[in-house]
């Protein structure tokens, strides 16, 4: 959760000892990159007033535009002038209120937005009533509104009236800036509520809540002016119809007082829906603010986030599952492979609860009601039983396996009840076959499972950031060497014990040994203070005694000879870390694949130990911890629970996916075969899904036939393009005759291979009718939305689509709300070759460089707008800038904009400085060598290239296009040019050039952990099978198209 108070750290009053010492009147107002007109105007209506005792508090919430030096010089003049000022910007204006609010000195505050302003009599006219009345009261007068719309035109309208509740319940007739109140009112209803909901309501729920308490008083005099629409307004950037209305009456209607009073606003939580008020939204409703309205802004704001809370800021369902895990006894593995998921991440779809194995025939389905059921490594009949009855009620079933229960008989009799002729591998043989996933932690479980069920997903062990994430210093003058295990690793240490002895004799006092799990004592006595931990059952005592103890190194020699001890997770590696210490580990699976420069790897051999172990007391301590940090780094960038939660969530799902799959293949639509943004987006989907085993068919339109561009390139994944009759639209159209026909022959085609899921990209009716004839799901991918040919009734008649698909928020709301279908934004996810080139492309900011090299990706067409930032190129050498630019992407399909722009190059001379590289299948490589990503588009959705330019570390300069804006905050993760021409794009590209190093590494950092945030690999494939889940949901709930009669009776 997000706090209030961690938004206000950065808090500095400016000169603030030069205030009034008690004003009368508090004007507060935020600002945030206002410009210099419009908050000249908004300041000099308030320094104007013909009363004068007031001071003015001004929060500048981080603005890089200049505004901080505008707001000096004012302050410098007048006196009354308080600056609160910010460097980072928390787009929360009711939250700079209250900063100003608890940094008011005045009995009365009142309220200024900068870019409206008050008449000169405002106060005057407000003080004049206030001050006649002996109780705290709201007194407010007039206010003319003009309200600017999209295409220019002005608008008109008053704000204020007589007071009346019940009026004031069906909307806000009060403007912010025709206010006067006592400042004790908010002793009784707490300050603004600075939630990310309530950016646009913020002052109408606070009406609301005094009204409640205190008396309104309205003075019929207009007082004061409001400007609304202009750019860069709060109304401008958060779209008033994403957020739902509905929802919103739900939230005002929220008792919050107590929280949002002055002892309890830094523990706010600005971005909390799930904890506190969960009981007041539907699940559905939850994940839709969610994702329209508090994932955006966590995004874009992510600076303000720690790194675990960056891992699952965006984790959000729209349904809760509740998970049931069933083992013969509970093990702290479940507490490892389950519960660090289920108990410790906040909002975690899954509830999880435990059954024994030796419970189940005590119990009834209905006693222990779940959603998904996970054997965990059971060999019981009565696991065997389970599972067959869940599957007869289509519940998926996961079987879980972290340790190699197939060869557990090589390690003595004491397993002989898993030897292959005895009745529980044969009951684990059964239940291993009929899971419809199966979970695995190392590769050598994997491949023996996959004799059994090919559905498989290898997943890593984990351990919580929290303990991973704390500093370890040596303070001890003796070499600490510990060992964690339990008592299955007896055989080892007794192995190991003479060559601890040999050591223990030659260091003595130097070293001290620790044994946790296994005690020492009935292998002998060593020459050095040896201890000894007792094993615990319990997962969190012992992950704190961890956490709370330091060794130098901990050992961990594993037997390489048996195919059962290699079948582990590397969980010891990460415990060591815990506990500072390097681990030093047998050079065989799983530890064999942990990079070499943060542990050390010993070859099979007791004369191998000895050595590794003489040479690690000798490192000299600047070395190990340089181990140590690696080691960390790597953990929690690899192995922590927060970075694996999609993959652990990808399991389950899965496991729910293939449960309604029932084995059946998924079909993908492409509406082009060229290798294209949408295409290229598409092909990753398949992909990923093949990945977790689904048999996948790539499908093309006839019309497409002749390019072989897709067709080739599949043929790298063993792939082949099916060749299908359908019509495809970039608008959304009724189905004519001929989408009718040819869903005939889908619909066939569907059924003689065995299709279960369909996704298209772009709007195909065709593909949509034949999966209603056979009642599959249908996912669309629909980017821009241009145009809507269909009534709604008609819409409503005939719902072709379950659910959509948008690379971007804006586009996923307009389609939703034309197709009456639920629609969620993915980015397209981002290769982890892009992000590998990040940290080199950070440590070249700092490198002088003659050369500025500009990338430009897309086809070259009109809407891509490469003609003009060739121009913006030629304005720039103009004027001394030494650039270059480089475009990359097809230059043969619309050949005369590719001419146009050649004869722009040509006319500006730039033939040495601008090259059409054409298409290429490798752009990574051009972002590891340039200083500036440019999307000039007019036309876009969420361009591929933005992604891959904040991946990699290289700084994007975009117009506001498409969802841009979704991903790129302005002069905080890019920069966002003012328009499409060629001025705009070179005014652009040039304050991009000269910023400072410290600017522009900041700017790296915020795009790069924005683009971890939206289009890692992990979280895409997440979001990608749920999807197809709710597509399936959504499936069972709408009704069969009225077309279907069409096709039945022709």
């Amino acid at each position: 959760m997000l706090k209030a108070g961690k938004l206000m750290e950065d808090l500095q009053i400016i000169n603030k000892n030069k205030r009034m010492k008690s004003p009368i009147v508090s004007i507060i107002m935020p600002t945030y990159c206002r410009g210099a007109v419009y908050l000249s105007r908004a300041i000099d209506s308030v320094l104007n007033q013909t009363f004068k005792n007031f001071e003015f508090i001004i929060i500048d919430d981080g603005s890089k535009d200049g505004t901080f030096e505008i707001l000096k010089e004012y302050q410098r003049k007048d006196s009354r002038v308080v600056i609160i000022r910010h460097e980072k910007n928390s787009g929360l204006p009711a939250l700079r209120v209250n900063e100003g609010i608890i940094h008011a000195r005045g009995k009365y505050i009142c309220y200024q937005f900068d870019d409206d302003e008050y008449l000169p009599n405002f106060l005057e006219v407000l003080y004049n009533e206030i001050k006649t009345k002996d109780y705290p009261c709201v007194v407010y007068g007039n206010c003319k509104a003009e309200i600017k719309s999209p295409d220019g035109n002005v608008v008109e309208t008053i704000f204020g009236k007589e007071f009346n509740y019940g009026l004031l319940m069906n909307y806000n007739y009060i403007a912010n800036n025709s206010v006067m109140h006592d400042r004790s009112i908010f002793d009784l209803v707490g300050l603004y509520d600075p939630h990310i909901l309530m950016r646009r309501f913020s002052d109408y729920d606070l009406w609301l809540r005094m009204g409640k308490e205190v008396p309104f008083i309205w003075v019929d005099k207009m007082i004061s002016r409001v400007h609304a629409g202009e750019k860069n307004s709060l109304a401008d950037m958060i779209d008033y119809n994403v957020t739902k209305l509905s929802n919103i009456r739900k939230y005002i209607e929220i008792p919050r007082n107590d929280f949002l009073r002055y002892d309890n606003i830094s523990e706010y939580d600005v971005d909390d829906i799930e904890n506190k008020y969960n009981h007041y939204f539907r699940q559905k409703e939850i994940d839709y603010l969610k994702r329209f309205e508090i994932t955006p802004y966590i995004t874009q704001n992510s600076y303000y986030l720690e790194k675990n809370d960056k891992y699952i800021a965006n984790l959000s369902r729209p349904r809760l599952r509740r998970l049931l895990v069933t083992k013969c006894d509970f093990s702290t593995s479940v507490d490892v492979t389950i519960k660090n998921y289920t108990n410790r991440i906040a909002n975690f779809p899954y509830n999880y609860f435990f059954l024994d194995e030796g419970s189940q025939s005590i119990f009834t389905d209905a006693d222990y009601d779940h959603d998904i059921l996970a054997l965990y490594r059971t060999i019981g009949v009565n696991s065997t039983k389970l599972l067959e009855d869940n599957k007869n009620q289509g519940k998926p079933v996961m079987y879980i396996m972290d340790d190699n229960m197939f060869k557990f008989h090589e390690l003595g009799e004491e397993f002989s009840y898993l030897k292959p002729t005895a009745q529980g591998y044969i009951e684990l043989e059964k239940q291993v076959s009929g899971s419809d996933l199966v979970v695995s932690y190392n590769p050598i479980i994997t491949d023996d499972c996959k004799k059994y069920n090919k559905n498989i997903i290898e997943l890593k062990t984990n351990i919580p950031y929290e303990y991973v994430s704390t500093k370890k210093n040596a303070k001890s003058k003796k070499i600490k060497i510990g060992m964690f295990s339990g008592y299955v690793r007896k055989n080892e240490l007794k192995e190991m014990w003479e060559l601890l002895k040999k050591i223990s004799k030659k260091y003595k006092k130097k070293i001290e040994f620790h044994l946790w799990g296994m005690n020492p004592k009935e292998f002998g006595e060593l020459d050095c203070e040896v201890y000894y931990r007792p094993f615990t059952h319990s997962y969190d005592n012992y992950l704190c005694a961890v956490k709370n103890s330091f060794f130098h190194y901990h050992i961990c020699p594993l037997n390489s000879k048996k195919d059962a001890a290699l079948s582990k997770s590397a969980i010891k590696f990460l415990e060591g870390t815990v506990a500072g210490a390097v681990g030093i580990f047998s050079n065989v699976s799983p530890y064999k694949n942990i990079p070499d420069n943060m542990c050390i790897k010993v070859d099979e051999g007791l004369e191998n130990w000895e050595k590794t172990i003489d040479k690690a007391i000798n490192l000299k301590e600047e070395e190990r911890m340089k181990m140590f940090n690696n080691a960390k780094k790597y953990i929690i960038e690899n192995y922590s629970t927060e970075a694996q939660v999609y993959s652990f969530i990808t399991a389950l799902e899965t496991a729910e996916l293939y449960s309604k799959m029932r084995g059946k293949k998924i079909a993908y639509f492409f509406h082009d075969a060229y290798l294209g943004g949408a295409t290229l987006h598409l092909l990753k989907h398949a992909l990923m899904l093949r990945e977790l085993g689904f048999e996948v068919l790539l499908c093309t339109t006839t019309i497409q036939e002749q390019i072989k561009d897709l067709s080739q390139y599949v043929q790298r994944y063993n792939l082949n393009v099916n060749i299908l009759k359908f019509s495809r639209y970039v608008e959304l159209v009724k189905p004519n005759a001929q989408d009718i026909e040819d869903a005939r022959g889908l619909a066939n085609w569907f059924s003689w291979n065995n299709v279960g899921l369909v996704h298209s990209v772009t709007y195909n009716t065709s593909v949509g009718i034949a999966c209603k004839v056979n009642k599959i799901p249908h996912v669309a991918t629909l980017h821009q939305f241009y145009k809507n040919e269909v009534s709604k009734d008609d819409i409503r008649k005939n719902k072709l689509i379950d659910i959509v698909h948008s690379s971007s928020n804006k586009y996923a709301k307009m389609w939703s709300d034309n197709l009456l279908v639920p629609a969620r934004k993915m980015c397209c996810a981002i290769d982890d070759n892009f992000f590998s080139y990040y940290d080199d492309n950070v440590d070249n900011v700092s490198r002088s460089k003659e050369k500025i090299k500009i990338l430009l990706s897309g086809t070259l067409q009109e809407r891509k707008n490469q003609s003009n930032a060739i121009k913006a190129v030629a304005l720039l050498r103009e004027k001394g800038y030494n650039v270059f630019l480089d475009l990359i992407g097809y230059d043969n399909l619309l050949v005369s904009y590719a001419e146009e722009c050649k004869k722009i190059i040509s006319e500006n001379r730039l033939e040495e400085y601008v090259n059409i590289r054409g298409f290429t299948e490798n752009p990574e490589d051009y972002y590891a060598n340039c200083n500036i990503l440019l999307c000039s588009s007019m036309d876009e959705s969420t361009p591929q290239t933005i992604l891959q330019a904040m991946a990699a570390g290289v700084l994007v300069v975009s117009t506001d296009v498409g969802g841009v804006l979704e991903i790129i905050k302005d002069n905080y993760s890019g920069i966002i040019c003012k328009g499409y021409d060629e001025k705009s794009l070179q005014e652009g590209l040039e304050k991009a050039i000269n910023l400072n190093n410290g600017e522009k590494v900041d700017m790296l950092t915020n795009a790069n952990n924005t683009v971890r945030m939206v289009a890692k690999y992990d979280f895409i494939k997440s979001e990608l099978v749920n999807l197809y889940n709710e597509a399936f949901e959504e499936s069972k709930n709408n009704p069969p198209p009225n077309i279907l009669e069409e096709i039945s009776t022709s």
